[in-house]
């Protein structure tokens, strides 16, 4: 409104008053532009509804402290779409802008409706002006929370905390509207009103200080405050207004009018045009904290030192994410940060990520180290449940970014021939669960949720590696029944009765294979293992002659289990048919048997310490130097010298070791990792992007220490992948064998 009625005079402080609480950040300039124009609304407008301030505990990002602060929640269509964070000295003072917002959009309403009905032109012409100003009042204060949201939003939770809470927006539209200052600019204020500038309006015991030289009558003033009882205003409506309205205000106005008075039609002017933003419900919409967010930055994260960590929480706890939520996130975090690139460029790479062709790490690793280059790169993002190494994050968006690919273009080659999705996928998990990533795309075709058949994933493969176990277990018991040279009654190779128990014959079959194929060396390395499985083989001597008193079913189940122990005993075996030996042998060894090993310190020899064996060298020799090696320079693998000689059995990760040990001391991230890449089996190379993000991490940190720790982590990620390809090796190879 634009009469007396609800403004006032800036008048000076009067003598001998008391000094008010000082600003902690005083007022400079203003940041709140003057609106000089009537609100227009639009039918694209979304309405945003904003609740009443709700007080909460959170925990501070630094010192991890509870304290209380208010969120105010926000929906959109009567859905509730998030949160806007606001310090709790804050919470009255928002309410007072709100109330304003309400209080004069009802006033520009009620004018717009005398200006409709009224029949005399003159009477007319004062009602429009009437109502220009009270729309021009709505535009001023609704540009002011607009500015108060996109602060509070970008706030730190900190900022919340007693003692720290400062919202500059809220500040100066506190301190110009009980000054009535919406429509001066600062240097029209500064040289008489500097007192209240570098005073606190948000203090309650400054409020008698600010509302100094008010000229409004007291049956008005009640006007000027909201009402405590919020249903009473927090509707949209204040109650009583329009009684009000026709019993004293739109008197008092028209008088005001007459009297052409400073304050007469001040608020409009006629050329002026309303700013390209000035409320909340107009597209772009502000950057709400979404509901995940909120619960995460709570809990003491900060988004600004780990935005990618937000980004992954969000991913993760709401697979139903959509793109639009997505990207309005990511561009509300780096439009806050100092970015290297343009935002067509973070468009396009997170597009490429929603698609499903690049995965979490290296999207991360991408947007951290060219486009932002400021937090660092996580070290982890989650941990696999090895009862179900299908159901991770990473996983989950492979698979909806390849659903997407194929609702946009729909694939013309099979799946199993995707270029992408393999690339991808076999970068994140083994290849010896392909088998299960097909079952997994035919299921989500389906129409099925892909997190509700990640979740069931671990357990189909496990019972279709039981199924397949049982399959071999039968073809084993089929074998002896059908005419098996091995089977009761029959003369082995070897000369004598088979012995009844067909997981005998069948043992002992392999052993007359090795006896004849393998070498005497090969033949000498497991005969303590084979002498213990001789052991067993006589205990079940002594019973073979029971089965013929058996019936045929009997006979059956018992041939089965014999079966089954023969392919959970035997597998070592298995895998030493044809070629004696293997690596894959000791590398399961090693891993099961030794664990977690340390690696030696850098030396100024890039070969010191990290020397590879062959394995044409005698290894006993070679594990000594190492050791001796390694205690001249007080290295930890003097006492764990046989987990160091694990490497050595495995050519390539010798060889890695090298490179390792080269890297910390030329500490050239690129050429490491184009060594390393050049090294490693083809199938393998996914794991090295974790691997060069570690060693990144570790250069920006400019620590003395070797990244020793990670190093290990790295080799014994790949040790346990050996180890399991020669289990699934072993099963084969017996498979084939029976």
């Amino acid at each position: 409104m634009s009469s007396r009625t609800l403004r006032s005079t800036a008048e000076t402080r009067p003598a001998g008053e008391v000094i008010p609480r000082p600003l902690a950040h005083p007022i400079t300039s203003f940041a709140i532009p003057n609106v000089f124009a009537e609100c227009v609304f639009s039918e694209t407008d979304v309405p945003v509804v904003f609740g009443v301030p709700e007080e909460i505990e959170v925990v501070h990002p630094e010192t991890e402290d509870k304290y209380h602060t208010c969120r105010v929640a926000v929906s959109i269509d009567e859905e509730h779409v998030g949160y806007i964070p606001l310090p709790k000295r804050y919470r009255a003072t928002w309410l007072e802008l709100s109330y304003n917002i309400v209080l004069y959009t009802q006033m520009w309403r009620l004018w717009g409706d005398e200006a409709a009905t009224a029949t005399r032109r003159s009477m007319k012409d004062k009602f429009v002006i009437l109502r220009k100003n009270s729309g021009a009042v709505v535009a001023q204060h609704k540009l002011a929370r607009l500015l108060a949201i996109e602060e509070l939003l970008t706030l730190s939770l900190e900022a919340s905390a007693p003692g720290e809470e400062s919202v500059r927006i809220l500040d100066e539209w506190r301190t110009r509207w009980c000054r009535d200052w919406l429509t001066s600019n600062y240097k029209q204020v500064v040289a008489s009103g500097a007192m209240y500038l570098n005073a606190d309006p948000i203090h309650p015991n400054n409020r008698a200080f600010f509302e100094t030289g008010w000229c409004i009558p007291e049956a008005s003033k009640s006007l000027c405050y909201p009402p405590a009882d919020l249903t009473r205003w927090f509707n949209g409506e204040v109650a009583g207004l329009e009684r009000m309205f026709d019993d004293s205000l739109k008197a008092e106005a028209l008088n005001d009018l007459k009297s052409r008075n400073a304050f007469t039609d001040h608020q409009f002017h006629r050329n002026a045009t309303l700013p390209a933003r000035w409320h909340e419900g107009q597209k772009p919409l502000p950057h709400f904290w979404l509901v995940e967010q909120w619960v995460w930055v709570a809990e003491g994260n900060s988004m600004w030192e780990k935005p990618t960590d937000l980004l992954f929480h969000l991913l993760k706890v709401k697979p139903e994410l959509t793109f639009l939520e997505f990207m309005r996130l990511l561009d509300f975090l780096f439009r806050n940060m100092h970015v290297l690139s343009s935002e067509s460029q973070l468009h396009a790479l997170a597009t490429k990520f929603w698609m499903g062709e690049t995965i979490w790490r290296r999207f991360v690793k991408d947007l951290l180290t060219i486009h932002i280059r400021g937090p660092i790169v996580p070290r982890k993002w989650e941990t696999i449940d090895p009862a179900n190494p299908f159901n991770t994050v990473e996983a989950r968006l492979v698979v909806q970014g390849y659903l997407r690919r194929l609702e946009a273009a729909p694939a013309e080659t099979e799946f199993e021939e995707e270029p992408t999705f393999w690339s991808n996928i076999n970068q994140i998990s083994p290849m010896k669960y392909n088998d299960g990533w097909k079952w997994i795309i035919e299921e989500v075709k389906k129409g099925k949720a892909v997190q509700e058949v990640l979740d069931i994933a671990g357990g189909w493969w496990l019972q279709r590696e039981q199924e397949r176990l049982a399959s071999h277990a039968r073809e084993v018991v089929n074998m002896g029944m059908d005419g098996n040279p091995d089977a009761p009654g029959t003369e082995r190779e070897g000369g004598g009765p088979a012995n009844n128990d067909n997981g005998e014959a069948v043992v002992d079959f392999r052993r007359h294979l090795i006896h004849n194929n393998g070498s005497k060396g090969e033949h000498d390395m497991h005969k303590e293992g084979n002498q213990d499985r001789s052991n067993n083989i006589r205990d079940t001597e002594g019973t073979a002659d029971n089965d013929h008193e058996m019936d045929e079913q009997e006979h059956a189940d018992s041939s089965a289990a014999s079966a089954k122990a023969a392919v959970a005993e035997g597998s070592a075996e298995a895998r030493q048919l044809n070629t004696g030996p293997s690596t894959d042998d000791q590398v399961m060894a090693d891993v099961e048997n030794h664990g977690n090993s340390a690696l030696p310190q850098p030396s100024a020899d890039p070969h010191a310490g990290l020397t590879a064996s062959t394995g044409q060298a005698d290894s006993a020799s070679a594990q000594n130097a190492l050791t001796e090696s390694a205690r001249s320079q007080h290295n930890p693998v003097a006492q764990t010298s046989d987990k160091w000689a694990t490497l050595t059995r495995h050519p390539f990760l010798a060889d890695i070791a090298k490179q390792f040990t080269s890297f910390l001391n030329h500490q050239d991230l690129d050429k490491f990792e184009a060594g390393v890449r050049a090294s490693l089996p083809h199938t393998r190379r996914g794991s090295v992007d974790e691997f060069m993000l570690c060693m990144e991490v570790w250069l920006k940190g400019n620590t003395q220490e070797p990244p020793l720790t990670d190093a290990w982590n790295f080799f014994d990620r790949e040790l346990a992948e050996l180890a399991a390809q020669a289990r699934e090796a072993a099963v084969e190879a017996q498979g084939q064998l029976l």
